[in-house]
Parts: structure tokens; C-alpha cells; sequence
């Protein structure tokens, strides 16, 4: 199993982002079942805030549909348990909190790769980052 970083969906919907397809790419194995891959209830927030920063509130809607329709992806809600292990997190490695929150969830779901354009995860011993080409 991977973890599936917010930017891997933001990237694979912008239509101008050089690194779409890649994405895209990543998206698509999930769907076909080529990557069992694992993200966490704050990568909703985090795709529909940036759509709707960038496109509007129709388009972080139908983007927030798309993400909640891909199957095979197992969505993980945050707890406390979370929160603790991203506050550690956020304090050794001095990842951003949403970051924290992200890298928590990998570790806690038993992932050691996570998929992501950010390589602040290359600071997390317990996680390989890997980026998508």
C-alpha cells in the first residue's frame, strides 16, 4: 500500500501543471488496482480549498466528487491518536501541520511510501517519498 499525498490530486486536475499527467498516472493505478494506496480525510479539504481557490466553488465541488468516487482508495479519518503522532511529527521534522497530519496518517495506517510533489517528506525517516513521473 502507499500513501496519496493532497498535491497528487490537486497536480492531476490542473490542466496547466506540468506534472498533471504524472499524476494522472498515479490516479489511474489506483483505479486499476495496480496501487492499493491510502489518503487521509484532510485531503478532501485540502483539493477542495485549492480548486476553489483556483477555479471556483462548481469545479472544488465536482472535484470533491471525483476524489470521494475513486475506488479502491481508502480515505482515513484523523483522531486524536493522529493528531498526537503529527504533533511529534511536526516538532522532530518541523513539517507544516497539514504535512504532519499526512505523514501521521502513513505511519499510522503501517504505510512506508508516500506519493507527493513535496519534499518536506524527505525529512521523515519512517516514510520514502516517492515522486511521480
Amino acid at each position: 500500500m502507499a500513501y496519496i499525498d493532497a498535491n497528487i490530486f490537486i497536480y492531476a486536475i490542473s490542466k496547466d501543471a506540468a506534472e498533471s499527467d504524472a499524476c494522472m498516472s498515479i490516479l489511474d493505478s489506483i483505479v486499476r488496482g495496480k496501487i492499493p494506496a491510502t489518503t487521509c480525510t484532510l485531503t478532501w479539504d485540502e483539493v477542495i480549498h485549492g480548486v476553489a481557490h483556483n477555479k471556483g466553488r462548481e469545479e472544488a465541488a465536482a472535484a470533491g466528487e471525483a476524489l470521494l468516487a475513486i475506488p479502491r482508495l481508502k480515505i482515513i479519518p484523523a483522531d486524536r491518536e493522529m493528531i498526537s503522532l503529527a504533533q511529534r511529527i511536526y516538532t522532530t521534522y518541523g513539517l507544516k501541520p497539514r504535512g504532519s497530519i499526512h505523514a501521521a496518517c502513513a505511519i499510522l495506517q503501517g504505510e512506508r511510501e508516500i506519493y507527493s510533489m513535496d519534499s518536506d517528506f524527505d525529512k521523515v525517516k519512517e516514510l520514502k517519498r516517492k515522486e511521480p513521473k
